[in-house]
């Protein structure tokens, strides 16, 4: 038996709006091994923010590459992404047994998503963490709410294409889990990066203690790149990720593909871009992670970061490891190798790299621990393990039985004509508050997107104006200020006290009690003496870290604490 379940294929699809993507892998134990990816075009229009709306035709192009690569008769898993997907973070008291989690979830589920319809979704949830507070334990959850339609387009799939389907997964989901064995005891922050979006979590431990994202990602930027120099987005995402097999005859400047093709030294960015340049490039984006970056450090003070890993496509991005390092200050490590995912050594196996999988994290993750998105009736089918022979049983049964209810099945008819009538006089009704509800949604959805873009514009240089209202307060009338820096949070400070280091004692005792005044560091007191040897002033320099305080009104930061 465990032979057989080694054996097993499980076959990983990732559909997004423009591509398909496909893994073939086994799990045993802990482990994942690959034995096939490649990625496939999605039919034009055929997709439409997750959803699939022409099933059939996205079916036909995945039977296509299927065949030609034997991938079939496999374990189907789904990877969903889709901006409707709506998660929220909360807390629940501790229990043994997760069914009662689940209990207490459905419990207030129009008070974590008010729709108004929940019928219209199915919610999931993932543990996140075990907290323990003064004794007491609970769990940090988050949970999700999924459209119904959207999951039902993926069930239409898996039966066209004939294959049992044993989960549907939430893209967010599949990088958490994957992300989650990538983490070791220090604190990383982790920036998945796919083309159209940038995942950006913080995990001290296996434990994730942050998790945002933002709408810039590969194809992002070789848009801006197409864009500034005239290129088709192919050519410039062939030049952004240093692709030496450029297959666009549209090349750069009317310079031949065979001319781009040999040049073997270096980056090909680098033939069309200055220093300068490339920064202007990749700046939005480099601006968008620092932003949310220190917005956790302004809540969370107690938090160092030690490193960053890149994982996804964005890790071929030419000059990326060295431009972040600068940006973040903290070391880069541009993770291609996957702790606990192997490529398959069996032979026939397309020959695959570990660093060719850097494309599919999702069709990986999605193979851990899925969220089982599909909908009720299949999972409770799948649940009561009724077998298809008892079904064949009581088919053949039904059928035997037809020929006597004949009358009954023509009187039922007659009922259910007359109640499909109240029901569509019912629906007509109700299309007035169906509009209603779709423009809420978008509303919400809205409100959602300029409430993240707020907070991640926030940075702890809006402390600036509080600190020197505070200055104001507590520097000794004998102390003179010199200068004074402010670099992202970051403060030196120079001046000079006319009551010697006595003054510069206290006035540094002051400064520690602020709450929003941290890493304080003195450095370089020098005292000047009169004839008579005696002090007169001592200069001295400081460094220290500000942020901003949590009661800190918005009017305070824009100016109008300034009279």
């Amino acid at each position: 038996m465990i032979k057989k379940l080694i054996k097993q294929k499980n076959l990983s699809i990732y559909i997004t709006d423009d591509v398909i993507r496909i893994t073939e892998g086994k799990k045993t134990g802990y482990n994942i091994y690959v034995s096939k990816a490649l990625t496939t075009p999605t039919p034009p229009g055929c997709v439409s923010d997750g959803l699939i709306t022409d099933v059939n035709r996205v079916a036909i192009a995945i039977k296509e590459v299927l065949g030609k690569k034997d991938m079939s008769k496999s374990n189907l898993y789904f990877t969903v992404y889709s901006r409707k997907i709506a998660a929220k973070e909360i807390e629940v008291p501790y229990m043994k047994k997760l069914e009662l989690v689940e209990a207490t979830i459905n419990s207030s589920i129009d008070e974590y998503f008010p729709m108004g319809n929940m019928d219209d979704y199915i919610t999931r949830f993932t543990v996140l963490d075990t907290i323990e507070r003064e004794g007491r334990k609970s769990y940090s959850i988050v949970v999700y709410a999924v459209l119904k339609d959207l999951v039902a387009s993926y069930m239409e799939l898996a039966k066209i294409l004939k294959m049992p389907l044993a989960g549907i997964d939430y893209q967010v989901n599949s990088l958490y889990n994957l992300v989650k064995r990538q983490s070791r005891q220090s604190t990383a922050l982790f920036l998945q990066i796919d083309d159209d979006v940038t995942h950006i979590s913080i995990f001290r431990g296996p434990s994730q203690l942050f998790r945002r994202s933002v709408p810039y990602g590969v194809d992002t930027l070789a848009g801006a790149l197409a864009s500034a120099k005239g290129l088709d987005t192919k050519t410039a995402r062939s030049i952004l990720i240093n692709d030496k097999a450029i297959n666009d005859t549209n090349a750069y400047k009317h310079q031949t593909v065979a001319a781009l093709r040999d040049q073997r030294t270096g980056f090909l960015i680098d033939e069309h871009l200055t220093p300068d340049e490339y920064q202007e490039l990749v700046q939005d984006y480099l601006s968008s992670i620092t932003r949310v970056i220190n917005f956790f450090i302004s809540k969370n003070h107690d938090i160092v970061l030690d490193n960053v890993k890149v994982l996804g496509t964005g890790v071929k991005i030419s000059h990326l490891e060295k431009t972040l390092e600068t940006a973040l200050g903290l070391p880069i490590n541009m993770v291609q190798s996957l702790y606990h995912v192997s490529i398959s050594k069996e032979k026939g196996h397309l020959k695959l790299k570990e660093s060719d999988l850097t494309d599919y994290l999702p069709n990986i993750g999605a193979l851990i621990n899925p969220l089982d998105l599909r909908l009720a009736e299949e999972a409770t089918f799948t649940k009561t393990g009724i077998g298809y022979g008892l079904i064949s049983f009581l088919l053949i049964l039904a059928i035997a039985g037809a020929g006597g209810a004949c009358g009954f099945v023509f009187w039922q008819n007659a009922m259910l004509e007359r109640e499909k009538v109240s029901i569509d006089n019912y629906n007509r009704s109700l299309q007035n508050a169906e509009d209603y509800y779709h423009y809420y949604l978008g509303a919400q959805e809205f409100i959602d997107r300029i409430t993240d873009y707020d907070l991640s514009t926030r940075n702890d240089n809006e402390a600036v104006l509080h600190l020197i209202l505070t200055l104001e307060e507590i520097m000794p009338s004998s102390l003179y200020l010199d200068s004074l820096v402010v670099s992202n949070g970051k403060v030196s400070f120079g001046a000079t006290s006319y009551s010697g280091k006595e003054g510069v004692a206290r006035f540094l005792m002051e400064l520690k009690k602020q709450d929003f005044i941290s890493n304080i560091f003195v450095s370089g007191i020098t005292d000047s003496y009169d004839s008579y040897d005696r002090v007169i002033s001592s200069s001295f320099s400081m460094v220290f870290e500000i942020s901003l305080p949590a009661d800190v009104e918005d009017d305070e930061i824009e100016g109008g604490a300034i009279s």
